[in-house]
């Protein structure tokens, strides 16, 4: 088709086919603007498994093709035919499969033209895939200010990162795995966007090291707002697949003294004031500013706090001991302030203490302060102590006598010599090089003694080796050049760390001479001018060095007798060496505790991993393992004789106590299964408490599997009584050399068996129940087991009958599976009923059993029973006709809170015209609880006699409720009371007394003589003892003062705890209702 032309069918521009969507119209059911459905991912977030985003060639396409346009055209003009077939000849040249899509041909074609004829630039080339160093590719995530990718990457392969930033930030740039990159050797590189055609790479965090280990790489910085590209590789020698975590984040700036670097010393986070130095967030100081220090500067070293630093061509200094000093310059000419730990003076001065201040003085060597021409200063001038008279290294050093040591110190530095060092065991270093610096230290044995010697590298800041030649070097008897002949021994760092070296067992005889060669790699030092110090710890071995040698039982680093390793390096008796000595209770031949015998040799009681016995058809599981550092014993026999003696090795225990609480004798199966194939376990049931050292624990039984792993030890129809408590002992072979030393973990079942059941239960009484906390009543229950219940009021052997009460709608069969402490039913053992004989009756076959229940919680609770045969299975039952418990049949019992009784006399009529047949005392609850009247007593006392004239027990089962009112009173009275009223009558006139010039009293008690309210009246209103509260009523009940009226409470239920102000006359008597106070 030519350009501009339209086939027949095809749409016209602007043209909408039927059915087609108008411009800004939305179909049912799509996504309006802005809206994003269920699932999908806001901006800036990337899910794993998502499908590559836009390409790069995708996304430059059209910029490449806008340059490559306008280049052509100035070559060629406008003449497309020309254009074309030149870029069809750059094209052909293309190797075969880079011409891509019909895009990305043209892209090509022009790029690569302009690329060998115009010069464009070599970056445009790149990115359209011309160089193969930068093919064409896809991102595989792309986020918008932060997020997080992960992807596993083959050989040779890259991740390509692309982000935007909205505004300048600090971000966080870190890629990890699953074991802190300890095997994969990951890097990246970050590009600036700014410049399509020409991406600036910011940084590249790798450390160029692909045999050693460089940990996860994390770069820490500010950037511009815009767009970045990050590329993650890997260095890989096999082809492996590695898996790897990228996160881009903004991390909250740190404050001073907050640490900025993790334990590998990448950057955590960007510090808001200061630097992160030495880990911290640190105030660089000038001079004279002020810094801390923790003690004087002539006192030790002073250590600048973690917040504030001097700089570095500063220090902090002062003279005594306060916590401030002034950063000051490091001194540079005689005179100046100086630090005699943290500052070397110049021009062989020595920093000294004028009385003042420490300033640079004239010094020499052998005044123990480090000048700038010296390489030590011990304090004095003399020699072979390691520092001679000229403050040099000295080369030559005797070896000590035995059992002591000698330090050796010496210099590695670019300015040393070069060797071609041999291997560890002095064999030819293949490939070999001569560019490890090397320095070397002669060492003498001028004792009278044949020596073995241990050799101490210690490497200042490098990675150092370490060998030993038999001979003098100074003396021409060794040659370098030559280096495995005459080497004795040699180590590099794999036996003592990065740091250290260490050859031991170096024999030299008396009056011989050994060489010690250090040495170090010159590839590992760019600095020209290098320099470390090293250290060597020569030990001449003897009893009292530390370390065991031949014909020595022990060494304890000293040769004093009475602590296990006498002076002469033979073992001494201790607790712990398996040796009963005669101050020892026990000895197990270790020092732990909890496993019978303590760390003192004192018999312990074992403290075991409490297990309850189950209840019947019920399966507990204390499983445990035996691990490293269980305690051991001599476990008894084993097969068909589990508590013969046994082989007398030792095996790693786990120590079970197993408790039968659950009020029966249980019949219990045992299965112990281990975990895994190759574990062998044994288990033993002993007497409680179990100790495996003192012989007073007996062996009760036992399992194994045979001797055969993986098999379960089973033990069946074990028989533990109610209360009993056992040990259980899980047993392993301990030696650490057996290849089943610490076996691991294991299942221990313990069932009980179902025993048989009684036929039937029911619940009899009680229906419903009311009682305040702590009181009680009877419960009656009547159960059925064939053989054994015979509708007789005798008891039943082997029979248990309990009647409880438990929260509603609670099943008590599935409460009793709980632990003592989780379970909420409370039983009470119920007694054969003597008194009940139903021969003849409907029972037939039952027998009945009664409990006294005591209401201890409040609440509202149902009521069941339960009968077990031979302390076995517990059947459950209600008032229902089931044989089944349902909580709708129940029994159900209130329990009130108990709260302290509060009753008050609130009405007393004692006096009418004629004969006092109308007499009455009304008692009131003000409340807030009922109070049950059963607990009671009414007191009347007789003034004139002074003593109590009447007692009265208030009536049983009577539950007042606050508000209520209770009479007792003449029948006359009590016959006609409001309906509902509480009442207790009396027929006889006139019993209550009048008063007269003695007062007479009535008061309220308990059955235990707490009183709960009084009243006296008339007499002149005298005080009475114990019945009358403050002053007494001076008014009484007279019938010419008030023939209808009473002496009565005002206002109603009103107590001041004073009965002459609570009490008024009134004109009308009111029983079993408010007063009518005048």
């Amino acid at each position: 088709i030519q350009a501009g032309e339209i086939q027949a069918g095809e749409i016209q521009a602007g043209e909408i086919q039927a059915g087609e969507i108008q411009a800004g119209e939305i179909e049912a059911g799509e996504i309006q603007a802005g809206e994003i459905e269920a699932g999908e991912m806001i901006a800036g977030e990337m899910m794993a498994g998502n499908s590559p985003v836009q390409s790069v060639c995708d996304l430059y396409c059209e910029l490449y093709l806008q340059n490559c346009s306008a280049q052509a055209s100035a070559k060629w003009g406008d003449d497309e035919t020309v254009r074309s077939e030149q870029c069809q000849v750059a094209c052909g040249n293309l190797p075969e499969g880079e011409q891509g899509d019909e895009t990305g041909e043209r892209a090509y074609c022009a790029l690569n033209y302009i690329s060998q004829y115009e010069s464009l630039g070599e970056r445009a080339c790149l990115i359209a895939g011309l160089n193969q160093e930068r093919p064409c590719f896809n991102y595989d995530a792309e986020f918008a200010e932060q997020g997080m990718y992960s992807q596993v990457l083959g050989l040779g392969e890259i991740a390509r990162i692309r982000f935007t930033l909205s505004e300048e930030k600090t971000v966080r740039l870190s890629v990890t795995d699953d074991d802190y990159c300890l095997i994969s050797d990951f890097r990246f590189e970050l590009y600036s966007m700014s410049d399509l055609l020409n991406p600036e790479r910011i940084v590249r965090v790798d450390d160029y090291d692909t045999e050693n280990l460089d940990y996860c790489p994390v770069w820490l910085g500010e950037l511009a707002a815009g767009v970045y590209e990050l590329e993650i590789g890997t260095y890989q020698d096999q082809g492996a697949e590695d898996a790897f975590s990228f996160e881009l984040s903004q991390p909250v700036a740190l404050e001073l003294n907050q640490e900025c670097t993790d334990d590998f010393e990448r950057p955590l986070a960007a510090c808001s004031q200061g630097q992160c130095i030495n880990s911290y967030c640190t105030t660089i100081l000038g001079e004279g500013d002020e810094c801390e220090y923790e003690e004087g500067a002539h006192d030790e070293d002073p250590s600048n706090g973690r917040g504030s630093l001097c700089a570095e061509d500063l220090f902090c200094y002062g003279t005594s001991a306060q916590d401030e000093g002034q950063c000051t310059v490091f001194p540079v000419q005689a005179n100046d302030l100086c630090h005699p730990h943290l500052s070397r003076c110049p021009n062989q001065s020595s920093c000294l203490f004028d009385g003042l201040d420490f300033r640079c003085q004239s010094g020499q060597c052998g005044d123990g302060f480090l000048n700038d021409n010296e390489f030590c200063d011990d304090g004095n001038i003399d020699t072979g102590d390691g520092c001679n008279a000229n403050c040099e290294f000295e080369r030559r050093r005797s070896i000590a006598e035995s059992a002591d040591s000698i330090e050796v110190f010496g210099v590695l530095g670019a300015s040393s010599s070069t060797w071609a060092r041999p291997g560890e065991f002095c064999q030819e270093l293949v490939p070999q090089s001569d560019q490890y610096f090397y320095d070397s230290r002669v060492l003498v044995n001028e004792t009278d003694s044949d020596q073995t010697l241990t050799i101490h590298a210690f490497w200042e800041g490098i990675d150092g080796f370490l060998h030993v030649y038999q001979g003098d070097l100074d003396a021409g008897e060794i040659n370098l050049g030559e280096p495995t002949i005459a080497c004795l021994s040699g180590n590099d760092d794999a036996l003592a760390g990065s740091s250290q070296s260490i050859i031991y067992n170096v024999d030299v005889a008396s009056g011989d001479t050994l060489t010690v060669v250090t040495s170090t790699y010159e590839c590992c030092y760019v600095d020209p001018v290098f320099s470390a110090n090293y250290q060597l710890n020569v030990i001449s071995h003897g009893c009292g060095d530390d370390l065991v040698q031949i014909g020595e039982e022990c060494d304890d680093g000293n040769i004093i007798d009475g602590d296990r390793c006498s002076s002469i390096c033979t073992n001494e008796p201790y607790c712990g060496d398996g040796i009963l000595a005669e101050d020892e209770a026990c000895d197990d031949g270790n020092n732990v505790d909890n496993d019978g015998c303590s760390t003192l040799c004192e018999i312990e009681e074992l403290q075991g991993i409490l297990v309850e016995v189950p209840n019947p058809g019920v399966t507990v599981d204390p499983n445990g393992a035996i691990i490293e550092g269980s305690p051991s014993w001599q476990r008894p026999g084993s097969g068909a004789n589990p508590c013969s003696v046994g082989s007398g090795e030792l095996y790693a225990f786990q120590y079970y106590t197993l408790t039968n609480n659950t009020g029966f004798d249980q019949i219990l199966d045992f299965n112990l299964i281990p975990e895994s194939e190759f574990e062998d376990f044994y288990f033993h049931i002993f007497s409680h408490p179990f100790n495996p050292t003192d012989n007073q624990s007996i062996c009760l039984n036992g399992a194994d599997g045979g001797g055969v792993r993986f098999v379960d030890d089973r033990l069946e129809n074990y028989a533990l009584a109610a209360g009993e408590r056992v040990s259980l002992i899980v047993s392993a072979y301990d030696p650490i050399d057996s290849p089943f030393a610490y076996p691991g973990s294991f299942q221990f079942l313990i069932t009980s068996q179902i025993p048989l059941l009684a036929d039937a239960c029911n619940l009899i009484s009680p229906e419903q129940v009311t009682r305040v906390e702590g009181e009680s009543f009877d419960a009656v229950t009547r159960i059925r087991a064939a053989g054994i219940s015979d509708q007789s009021p005798t008891a039943d052997e082997g029979v248990f009958v309990n009647i409880g009460y438990g929260p509603v709608d609670s099943d008590p069969n599935t409460d009793a599976n709980l632990a003592l402490n989780e379970q909420q039913w409370a039983w009470f053992n119920a007694e054969a009923n003597f008194d009940w004989n139903d021969e003849g009756g409907d029972w037939v076959g039952y027998d009945e059993y009664q409990a006294s229940i005591t209401a201890d919680q409040e609440g509202n609770w149902e009521i069941a029973a339960r009968v077990s045969l031979q302390g076995q299975a517990w059947l459950y039952c209600d008032l229902g006709p089931m044989e089944a418990y349902q909580s709708s049949e129940a029994g159900q019992l209130t329990t009130l809170a108990f709260t302290e009784p509060k009753l008050l006399i609130n009405e007393i009529d004692y006096d009418q015209e004629g004969g006092d047949f109308f007499e009455f005392i009304e008692i009131y609850n003000p409340g807030p609880a009922q109070i049950d009247l059963n607990t009671l007593v009414l007191s009347l006392f007789d003034g004139d006699t002074n003593s109590e004239y009447y007692r009265l027990n208030l009536s049983a089962d009577r539950i007042l409720a606050a508000g209520e009112y209770f009479l007792v009173g003449n029948v006359l009275v009590t016959d006609f009371l409001p309906a509902g009223t509480r009442y207790q009558s009396f027929n006889e006139a006139s019993l209550i007394d009048n008063g007269g010039i003695i007062p007479d009293a009535i008061r309220i008690e308990t059955h235990e003589g707490q009183i709960l309210d009084s009243l006296s009246y008339e007499g002149g209103g005298a005080f009475i003892e114990g019945y009358t509260e403050t002053n007494g009523v001076v008014t009484g009940d007279e019938p010419n003062q008030a023939p209808l009226g009473s002496l009565s409470r005002c206002p109603n239920g009103n107590d001041t705890q004073d009965n002459l102000n609570d009490f008024a006359l009134s004109l009308q008597s009111t029983p079993g209702i408010a007063n009518e106070c005048p």
